[in-house]
């Protein structure tokens, strides 16, 4: 039944995604509602994960932290993609650092303190070029730095698809601030970085897409051909031999 469930939610997000990438490159079904499926992309991780967490009546803090960052992801996507309310959903995406920070077992203030630190560095460095940046931009800067601290240490501590996941949504975020560089600086049209600024918003969802999948799918991995979760006691492949052979 999981390997069914695990199936069919790869199904449905790849589904999505395809449809987003040939809308977005190919200007393909110009009449489905890509925006609103965007949206469900993050919906059906929520989903699957809760689904999953209540199947197996755990209460582990990884699954826990887990289904709770996305549900501030899904919120943070509502105020980004729906609204104006921009600085209201990085405070929510800074949520799920807290999350993130929390699965990975490092102190919330560290990250924060990085977070800050990195902020401030950003703003002096902008006021040193003269460029005016809001308050939006410097709590993204915070944001993005203690992402970065979450990315560095999931790495450290080899969580694998965690630390994957967290490093395709560093290349989303990336994008997202490519995207905006108008908004501080002008581009010289023609040239290379025009061309990235002009492609950034579509590889927004290139690499957030896949990062909040296997995000999600970080407490899964595969043993001697079954599912497991991280965290979980494996007994050795002996007594499975053994409990075979009694069979």
């Amino acid at each position: 039944m999981e390997k069914f469930s695990l199936k069919c939610f790869l199904l449905i997000e790849i589904s999505f995604y395809s449809m987003i990438f040939l809308s977005d490159f190919l200007g393909l079904f110009p009449h489905l509602p890509i925006t609103m499926l965007k949206f469900c992309t993050v919906l059906t991780c929520l989903f699957f994960s809760i689904w999953y967490h209540l199947s197996s009546k755990s209460s582990s803090h990884y699954f826990i932290f887990i289904t709770a960052s996305l549900f501030f992801s899904l919120f943070a996507d509502y105020f980004l993609i729906f609204t104006k309310f921009y600085f209201l959903g990085i405070c929510m995406f800074l949520i799920v650092q807290i999350c993130y920070c929390k699965i990975i077992q490092k102190n919330v203030w560290n990250m924060l303190s990085f977070g800050v630190g990195g902020s401030f560095l950003f703003c002096l460095i902008c006021w040193l070029v003269s460029i005016d940046i809001n308050s939006t931009a410097a709590l993204a800067a915070v944001y993005f730095f203690c992402l970065l601290f979450n990315l560095v240490n999931a790495w450290k501590g080899q969580m694998g698809l965690f630390a994957l996941g967290i490093c395709l949504l560093l290349f989303c975020d990336i994008h997202v601030g490519i995207g905006n560089l108008t908004l501080y600086v002008e581009l010289n049209r023609g040239g290379w970085l025009d061309s990235w600024y002009r492609i950034a918003p579509s590889m927004v969802w290139v690499f957030y897409i896949p990062g909040q999948v296997m995000v999600t799918l970080s407490g899964w991995m595969r043993m001697d051909g079954r599912l497991v979760r991280i965290g979980e006691s494996e007994e050795p492949a002996a007594v499975h031999t053994s409990r075979e052979m009694d069979i």
